[in-house]
């Protein structure tokens, strides 16, 4: 892509498919770290696990490509194939977000068919492929439809992602009208006591036009971004109901 946003696609193939995966090898992320460029590809090994392959540029070409190894983040295996792994660094300290398909729900309670994953690791060697100290495996959301979600290291600093708001081989009740799925709000990412954060970009308050306030109505018939504060007093049970209605249900 250039400065213009024109799109040429390359003729040549720039990583080919390694000897011991199976057909299923996708979703590349390219990273900078320390000046050097690295890519990792998700795949599914001979064995029908799921594996992470580390690349590095040879010469810092983004067209020429030597495998390191798989990337070893202490997984389980439990999985049969890892999809969208995304390598990130919020101040320094490495965040691995990915899509293990299959994952044993003893590992991890999840209710999507496929999760969205992270670990938080405490370094990244790159010459051996590993991912020191890596955390236990937890959802990045709980909802339902969060998926394969893409991040980058901004030149400012920051950490910010993006997220799918749809699942692959799931029917949704938009299908008879043949759309599905968006992209979820930008967020960027923190940690803060060895918790790792996501909060919608500050630049999204842009869009914003005049404040209204909600205390006393119970209906509208509009579009809004609705921002709640709840206090929240420990050992007490709450229940938050918002009900959307629509022209077939509620």
């Amino acid at each position: 892509m250039d400065r213009s946003y024109n799109i040429t696609k390359c003729e040549d193939v720039f990583i080919n498919k390694p000897e011991d995966v199976t057909d299923h090898f996708r979703d590349p992320q390219i990273f900078d770290y320390k000046g050097q460029f690295y890519a990792i590809v998700g795949g599914q090994s001979l064995e029908k696990r799921g594996v992470i392959k580390l690349y590095k540029a040879v010469g810092n070409s983004v067209e020429k490509w030597s495998e390191v190894g798989n990337l070893d983040f202490c997984s389980s295996g439990s999985e049969y194939m890892i999809e969208c792994p995304n390598l990130l660094f919020v101040n320094d300290t490495p965040i691995l977000i990915y899509c293990p398909q299959g994952l044993d729900k003893s590992e991890l309670s999840y209710d999507n068919i496929y999760p969205n994953t992270y670990k938080i690791c405490q370094s990244f060697d790159e010459r051996t492929a590993k991912l020191v100290g890596s955390s236990k495996i937890k959802n990045l959301d709980y909802g339902f439809d969060v998926y394969a979600t893409q991040g980058f290291n901004s030149p400012d600093g920051r950490t910010l992602i993006v997220s799918w708001i749809g699942l692959p081989d799931v029917e949704y009740p938009t299908d008879k009208y043949d759309y599905q799925g968006a992209m979820s709000l930008v967020k960027e990412l923190s940690i803060n006591n060895g918790k790792l954060y996501q909060y919608p970009v500050d630049a999204i308050k842009t869009l914003r036009t005049s404040c209204e306030d909600f205390t006393s109505k119970i209906e509208t018939s509009n579009t809004y971004e609705l921002e709640v504060t709840f206090r929240l007093i420990r050992n007490q049970n709450y229940f938050f109901l918002l009900m959307i209605k629509g022209m077939d249900s509620a």
